[in-house]
């Protein structure tokens, strides 16, 4: 799913290569693509890899989250879970217009996706502790 992404420098009349893609999916590699980052569509592809390392651990905390839960409040979780979805979506959509029409507009939501998914997974981070207590 990664894509290299090349930026053209003309250096000397020479051409160079730049990969501003992290090395890997480690959040150390994905903060350095950031200050690496000069134009905004690798400011972007930095954006989705932040993105995807925020979603992949919000999704491992709903999942530990779910196995704490009795059978009957699973439902209620996942209605919380959807509702809290549709949020970030308008949230980020309406933060976006801050820059509507213009080239960092998607850098702006997709780094919305980021924070909220961050804040959501550290919630869920709090009701897992909190459930693992009650099974003690």
């Amino acid at each position: 799913m990664r894509a290299l992404l090349f930026i053209l420098v003309s250096l000397g009349g020479g051409l160079v290569f730049a990969n501003v893609t992290p090395a890997t999916n480690d959040i150390a590699d994905i903060n350095q693509c950031d200050k690496d980052a000069i134009t905004t569509i690798q400011l972007q592809s930095c954006g989705e890899a932040k993105y995807a390392y925020y979603d992949a651990m919000l999704n491992a905390q709903y999942n530990k989250l779910s196995a704490l839960l009795a059978d009957d409040d699973k439902p209620v979780l996942a209605d919380a879970e959807r509702a809290w979805i549709d949020f970030r979506n308008k949230e980020c959509l309406f933060k976006s217009l801050e820059n509507k029409g213009g080239s960092i507009q998607p850098l702006t939501s997709i780094n919305c996706y980021s924070e909220l998914s961050q804040q959501r997974s550290q919630a869920l981070q709090a009701y897992i502790i909190f459930y693992q207590g009650d099974k003690k």
